[in-house]
């Protein structure tokens, strides 16, 4: 009985667990195209965003929402991928930017958005260009 009992908390935790993984994933619509997105919405989630990674599947990204608008500022310490950054002020395009991956031994690059936002979308580079997505675009998300 002890046995089936642990059973069922160890299978409870793993099944939260993966429902909560799952609600951080949703599809946002950028302009006409589609793309699936990690969020991050918390400072510690904001500082590591897409760094360490080595893989990032097409039509994937991840959403940074940000409490307020300002003139954000992002780098490519320890990216290993090359990025387009999109800027994004409540659910319009503002701009976005080209942010190389970082090679070893170099100094981090810099983007800024060219005026305050509250939401900074990361996406493969290119990804933009291919989607004919530019400044103007509306970004919508359930």
């Amino acid at each position: 009985m002890l046995f089936l009992l642990v059973i069922f908390v160890i299978g409870f935790i793993f099944l939260q667990y993966k429902k909560q993984a799952r609600d951080n994933i949703f599809g946002l619509k950028v302009g006409g195209s589609y793309v699936s997105v990690e969020v991050a919405d918390e400072p510690q989630e904001w500082l590591q965003g897409l760094s360490g990674r080595k893989f990032l599947a097409e039509g994937a990204g991840m959403l940074f929402i940000f409490p307020f608008s300002e003139i954000q500022t992002f780098w490519n310490k320890n990216t290993f991928l090359p990025l387009d950054v999109v800027w994004i002020q409540d659910e319009e395009i503002v701009g976005y930017s080209f942010l190389p991956a970082q090679i070893e031994g170099s100094e981090p690059v810099m983007v800024r958005s060219p005026a305050p936002v509250n939401r900074v979308l990361e996406v493969g580079a290119g990804w933009m260009e291919l989607n004919l997505i530019k400044p103007g675009d509306r970004v919508y998300w359930p």
